[in-house]
């Protein structure tokens, strides 16, 4: 063989050695760590090209590691690695973790492009953990048809393995398709799975946004296309901005940029009408600089009385409606905050709508429209003020009815029945039996008593504990205790 011949085998072999790993004590060691990157990934929201870009930075960052130069963990590998090895041990570890325990399964339809997703996720009590929640599929269906729906549910209950455990609620949003009273995904699911008695979750977030969506649509000035319209003034032109900003600089106030709201997000209504009215001096002497000819009919509305004269000192009619809103969301947008939080149970569910629900029948009741509105309508002409509290009582009464209409308020509802469980009294026999026939659980009524004797035996020294810890986390500025960390604390 000639020599230029011996040293291309050579040449190739050496960077086959490379590749393959021998058999030794490193393979298992480099094994766990393509794997580990893998899960890093996953954890972190890395996508494949990150994870790809980083598997050939290894060797280089650590070059005098054996491990890192022999790893080659690219795109597909990784790929592979999370579809076939880790998502299916996390599915197993869940449902090993769930048992037999009861639980409530969750989904809702997402778009990613032209394909409609559907996460599937469980929710469960774990007497080590407390509350758990865990995706057991990811779904792809172009069919939103509840029958499909409620198809690919069963089948990815039954691929889990958990078709036969204790179902008790199904969670998604207040769509028809969901919850309608012949052919929804509900009633499908308790027909197909022989549930009678499945909860409805409706989505507690999506029922307080409508309910103030639903009561501003009574004002005579609508402040949410305000929101949208001066953003879109100021959004995609440089001009326009430098030229607020030279408003902004003769009246002495810091800049800050004018915030986008989306009709369909829960929170961005508050933090886009907060940050205009930051603005909303210079915003008004910029537009009003403009002239009526030039300005969106829209923002016009607001700012056509102080055509001829710009005065920060007085709130005209149209502003006060501005305030209004901004009272009115930050009220919502605190009770969205706590509903949307991880450690808020279904047992908090009726105390935090009857609270809402009292806060508006007390504002109504006694004329309240936030401070800087009672400050200032006083000062407007008469007819302006029998306006302005015609548009803000009929506001309070839609939200009212609305809330009263997707929320249960009833003595027998299931929110009702379940307040009990949250701990703040001793537990009483009746109400813990109606709660067991709300839900078709047959119990023995001797050993219910003993249980919740117990229960309420232990329960000052209990609350003592937990509110012990919840005043150190605090403190700390970490969570605060969850009713289902108490049960899991009483459990030990």
């Amino acid at each position: 063989m000639a020599e230029p011949e011996k040293k291309e085998i050579q040449s190739l072999s050496s960077t086959i050695d490379k590749f393959f790993v021998n058999a030794d004590i490193y393979e298992e060691h480099i094994c766990m760590a393509e794997l580990l990157l893998a899960y890093h990934g996953v954890k972190h929201h890395h996508g494949y090209h990150s994870q790809d870009c980083g598997n050939k930075l290894y060797p280089s960052i650590f070059a005098d590691s054996k491990i890192a130069s022999k790893i080659h963990c690219g795109r597909r590998k990784a790929e592979a690695l999370i579809e076939n090895v880790l998502a299916p041990h996390s599915l197993k570890l869940a449902v090993q973790d769930i048992g037999s325990t009861s639980f409530s399964i969750v989904t809702d339809a997402s778009n990613k492009g032209n394909t409609k997703l559907f996460p599937v996720a469980v929710r469960y009590f774990n007497k080590d953990k407390g509350s758990c929640t865990c995706i057991i599929d990811f779904l792809e269906d172009a069919d939103e048809t509840s029958e499909a729906i409620a198809n690919n549910l069963q089948s990815c209950l039954q691929n889990a393995g958990l078709i036969h455990n204790k179902i008790v609620a199904y969670g998604v949003d207040n769509a028809s398709v969901n919850f309608g009273k012949h052919k929804s995904v509900l009633v499908r699911l308790k027909q197909m799975l022989d549930l009678p008695n499945l909860v409805p979750g409706h989505c507690s977030t999506h029922i307080v946004h409508n309910t103030v969506k639903h009561g501003l649509k009574m004002l005579s000035y609508d402040v949410e296309n305000l929101v949208i319209k001066v953003f879109s003034e100021f959004s995609s032109c440089a001009k326009n901005i430098s030229e607020l900003k030279e408003f902004l600089d003769f009246m002495e106030t810091e800049y800050s940029e004018i915030l986008c709201h989306v009709s369909t997000r829960f929170l961005t209504l508050f933090t886009a009408v907060d940050r205009l009215l930051k603005n909303w001096p210079a915003l008004k002497s910029y537009f009003v600089s403009k002239g009526e000819e030039t300005v969106s009919c829209a923002i016009w509305a607001f700012l056509s009385e102080q055509e001829d004269t710009v005065s920060n000192d007085d709130i005209t009619l149209p502003e006060l409606y501005i305030y209004f809103v901004h009272s009115i969301m930050s009220q919502f947008n605190n009770t969205i905050k706590v509903l949307e939080s991880d450690y808020i149970q279904v047992t908090e569910l009726y105390a935090i709508f009857k609270k809402l629900r009292r806060e508006i029948q007390i504002q109504q009741e006694q004329g309240f429209y936030g401070y800087k509105v009672t400050q200032f309508l006083k000062k407007l002409p008469p007819n302006k003020q029998n306006k302005f509290v015609g548009d803000a009582q009929q506001v309070y009464t839609r939200m009212l009815q609305y809330l009263e209409k997707w929320f249960d308020f009833s003595e027998n509802s299931f929110y009702v029945l379940c307040a009990p469980l949250n701990l703040d009294r001793p537990l009483e026999l009746d109400k813990l039996c109606a709660l067991t026939t709300n839900l078709g659980i047959k119990v023995d009524g001797g050993e219910l008593f003993t249980e919740m004797c117990t229960l309420n035996d232990v329960l000052p020294t209990l609350k003592s504990l937990t509110n012990y810890a919840e005043l150190t986390l605090r403190q700390e500025q970490h969570h605060r205790i969850s009713v289902s960390e108490c049960y899991e604390e009483l459990v030990y």
